[in-house]
């Protein structure tokens, strides 16, 4: 889950950032990105448990940079449902999966080898 939560970090850091990425407060030397990382630490390392923290980090946000502040807390809002009942499966897959086109997998990648043969690491995960 950590995994998910981080990768969608990411991908949506810039995104949401836009052009007040470096914008700081004038009683505090923190940017926007230093709050949106401590948001994704906190709720990658402790889910709901963190609500109060994230709840802080959120309100910063927002004396900051309000737009931005909006966007995050409809990205927390997001993990917060995909998140519910997310179970792991590894090594197998579950019964029950449906055998039509609906079902996807993700095997993470790793660099090929100079050669372009594949890695024993990646062999491992597919």
């Amino acid at each position: 889950m950590t995994t998910i939560i981080l990768a969608l970090y990411m991908a949506l850091v810039c995104v949401s950032c836009g052009k007040d990425k470096n914008i700081v407060s004038k009683s505090n030397t923190r940017t926007i990105r230093d709050i949106i990382e401590e948001l994704a630490v906190y709720y990658g390392t402790y889910g709901n448990d963190a609500n109060k923290n994230i709840e802080s980090l959120l309100t910063e946000l927002d004396g900051i940079a309000p737009v931005t502040g909006e966007k995050w807390r409809s990205i927390i809002a997001l993990w917060k449902s995909v998140n519910g009942d997310l179970s792991l499966h590894y090594d197998v897959l579950p019964d029950g999966l449906p055998d039509t086109d609906e079902l996807c997998m993700v095997a993470l990648g790793f660099q090929l080898n100079p050669d372009g043969i594949i890695r024993e690491e990646l062999i491992e995960r597919l």
